[in-house]
């Protein structure tokens, strides 16, 4: 454009006119400032004042400002501009009528920067970016040029090694970093992984590669090498490493921690093999040869003794027995956890087990201190019968009250009399036996238990321990596999269905006023009896029928494998008839209502009372979802809970969401964060075949909490919109919850009610 020295344009080429030009309105005869409002008016032609930007020749330098069309409209533009020489010869078409000379005239150069602005913004942005990314990233990155001299150097790279970022620019990387081996001896620039990148364009891994800092000293780094191409043309490479001195001193640091725990294995294994040597050399030799001798005064062949002496000689004599087989158990129980024996199994008769452990156990606690009530029926079974006779007796010792030094507690649990009556029982659960040890105590000796552990353990068995409502003391039950054995074995033609009573040493026999054996407790009738037959009450009445009887003492006489699968296939169980398979992640200690169910579910249960809850979590095959399930076991009969399940049909208990079931979020699982407000989906079955209350409630695995949680019948339905439906949990506690109750009426043949 030629703007005169009033500032207006009178002349422009084809192109400023299509870019400043609007439909109807003229360019030419326009001021310049309406046109480029931020223009410097110093430049035009005239003008009293200098203009700071211009040469001599009043030639300016691209500057970018914003220019206004003849219609309004903005757009970015760099403009430069120049005074015209001759403004005849530039403008000779109106020379003419106008009069102008070429100091009156000056040329604008205007350039439209519409895309190129959008183009370097996006440019800068990215640049941006890059750097943020350089910064923060922990790991050190150097970019070279093709003759190795430094071009790019982050943060990271520049602390590593010591330098400022400053420093490293334009300098060749080698001789700086990579000049010499670990060892101190120079490392020649063409044997670096660098230069390889930098010649062949292979990339290049190394461990433990040195680089040496500003200071001097060695850094070990992980490094990689990688070509940087321009199309197909190398330009350069990047080298990224990582400081490995953290690495190596938490290595040195650990390497530390297991050598001093090394040298306190080995002394914990010195004293442990001193121990075990006085335990088993001076200690028990003594106790051997101290009990023969007193059971030489106690016998007194020549009657010199007082009935009184010989009594005290007699109870040390025991004393001195019972000290001696502790050591001897004590010493087989540390060889078998040691290593050094291993069990002896061989097909046995658990009566005769039973028997010895019993007899073993009097030796532990002392003649005449407890009573026994025993049902070991002849089952065959392969174990070592030697310990495990051995666990049995320390188990009886423990819920006897008898602690490793023979004491007893001086009163009964919260006062008044006990019943120093042990129950032993012995029976089949599918392909396990299991013994309940049930006595007036607690248990859990220091000495006693971990012996049983243990030899319940080295058999591939498990041992529980399980509280009694309403009687005092604790009940161990022990499973231990059959084995290769046979299993119960039917009595001959003729016979009793019920075994007899498994002989008890003579200073154990029951009262004078008694038969062979205690009468037994009725809570353990279930666990006692054989299928099909009970015994009557004390007062003459019938029991109940035998499968909900049976049933009720399922909690405690049922695998819990049996109650809860480690796995559950559920076959078209998912949405649109997926298959599912969930997997058990943990089972919770059996336990009362109180604390494990809601206090509104807890009191609509009321009317059938809590005889026993047991719980088990699982998750499914991805672990995106959690689902707990529960069988709570009732105090009621037939009648009792046909009424519950009209209640809750009626009155829609099952679908209210103060009634939901509570979660067992098991820590160090995946379902640990499966708490209340986790809760997504549920449902509730009342039983009538068995006095069982089933249910289940499921959530998702990550924890995250649902507003609005809806029963499986309504998260099932086909086309619903809810979270728990969209995400296939009310499936998930429906089917882990019909599978679960399948498995219990299997479980209590015969069934009244056909499974779900």
């Amino acid at each position: 454009m030629l703007v005169n020295c009033n500032g207006t344009v009178v002349n422009a080429n084809t192109i400023a006119l299509e870019t400043f030009e609007s439909p109807g309105t003229g360019l030419v005869g326009r001021g310049l400032l309406d046109l480029l409002p931020t223009f410097d008016s110093k430049l035009i032609p005239g003008s009293m004042r200098r203009a700071d930007g211009a040469d001599d020749q009043g030639r300016t330098k691209p500057t970018r400002m914003i220019a206004r069309r003849t219609d309004g409209t903005e757009f970015p533009v760099e403009v430069t501009s120049a005074n015209l020489e001759d403004g005849r010869d530039a403008y000779a078409s109106h020379t003419e009528r106008s009069g102008y000379t070429g100091d009156e005239l000056l040329m604008l150069v205007v350039r439209d920067l519409s895309g190129t602005v959008d183009t370097e913004a996006e440019l800068a942005r990215s640049q941006r970016q890059t750097e943020m990314i350089l910064r923060a990233a922990s790991e050190g990155v150097v970019g070279t040029d093709t003759d190795g001299r430094v071009v790019l150097v982050n943060p990271a790279a520049a602390q590593i090694l010591g330098y400022r970022a400053s420093d490293l620019g334009g300098k060749e990387l080698h001789p700086l970093a990579i000049h010499s081996k670990a060892d101190g001896t120079p490392f020649p620039y063409e044997d670096s992984p660098l230069a390889d990148t930098l010649k062949s364009g292979r990339k290049h891994r190394v461990r433990g590669q040195v680089l040496w800092a500003k200071n001097g000293k060695p850094v070990a780094v992980d490094l990689t090498t990688a070509p940087v191409r321009d199309g197909d043309q190398l330009v350069g490479a990047v080298m990224t490493f990582t400081d490995r001195r953290p690495y190596d001193e938490l290595v040195e640091k650990q390497a530390e921690v297991l050598d001093r725990e090394t040298k306190r294995y080995e002394e914990m294994a010195g004293r442990h093999a001193q121990l075990t040597a006085v335990l088993g050399d001076s200690l028990r030799g003594p106790l051997e040869e101290l009990r023969g001798e007193l059971g030489t005064l106690a016998s007194d062949p020549a009657g010199q003794l007082w009935p009184e002496a010989n009594q005290i000689l007699h109870h040390l004599a025991a004393g001195y027995a019972r000290m001696t087989t502790l050591v001897d158990n004590v010493l087989g129980f540390q060889r078998l956890a040691a290593g050094t024996e291993q069990l002896d199994k061989q097909k046995v008769l658990l009566d005769g087990v039973v028997a010895a452990g019993v007899e073993g156990a009097i030796e532990l606690i002392g003649p005449g201190r407890a009573q026994f009530a025993v049902h070991a029926p002849p089952i065959e079974a392969e174990v070592d019968a030697g310990r495990l006779a051995t666990a049995l007796a320390h188990l009886v010792a423990d819920v006897a009250g008898i602690d490793s030094t023979g004491k007893a507690p001086t009163a009964a649990p919260g006062g008044g009399y006990a019943d120093s009556t042990i129950v032993v029982a012995a029976a089949q659960r599918g392909e396990v036996v299991r013994i309940e040890v049930r006595g007036p105590y607690a248990g859990g000796d220091p000495v006693h238990e971990p012996i049983v552990r243990g030899i319940v353990a080295a058999h591939g068995g498990v041992l529980q321990t399980h509280e009694v409502p309403g009687m005092g003391g604790n009940a161990y039950v022990l499973e231990v596999p059959l084995g290769a054995g046979s299993g119960a074995i039917a009595p001959p033609q003729g016979k009793a269905s019920v075994p007899d009573p498994v002989p008890v040493p003579a200073q154990q026999s029951a009262p004078a006023d008694g038969g062979g054996r205690r009468a037994r407790r009725s809570s353990t009738d279930a666990f006692l009896e054989p299928d099909g037959k009970r015994d009557a009450g004390a007062d003459g009445e019938a029991a109940a029928p035998t499968g909900y009887a049976e049933a009720r003492g399922l909690w405690h006489s049922t695998p819990v494998d049996k109650l809860f699968p480690p796995t559950i296939k559920g076959d078209g169980a998912g949405p649109g008839g997926a298959d599912r398979v969930w997997t058990r992640v943990a089972v919770a200690p059996d336990s009362g209502c109180a604390k494990a169910l809601d206090p509104l579910l807890l009191k609509a249960v009321e009317p059938v009372g809590c005889l026993r809850l047991l719980r088990a979590t699982y998750t499914d095959a991805t672990t995106s979802s959690v689902t707990t399930v529960g069988l709570l076991f009732t105090e009621a009969d037939a009648p009792a809970m046909n009424a519950l399940r009209a209640r809750f049909s009626t009155e829609g208990l099952a679908d209210r969401t103060d009634l939901m079931p509570r979660t067992y979020p098991a820590e160090g699982t995946v379902a640990a964060g499966f708490g209340d407000r986790q809760r997504a989906s549920w449902t509730v079955r009342v039983l009538t075949d068995v006095p069982v209350v089933v249910y289940a409630v499921s959530g998702f695995a990550d924890g995250r909490a649902v507003a609005d949680p809806q029963p499986a019948g309504r998260a099932t339905v086909a086309g619903a919109t809810n979270a728990p439906a969209q995400a296939g949990l009310g499936h998930e506690a429906k089917g882990i919850a019909d599978r679960v109750e399948r498995g219990l009426r299997k479980t209590a043949q015969p069934a009244t009610e056909p499974p779900r």
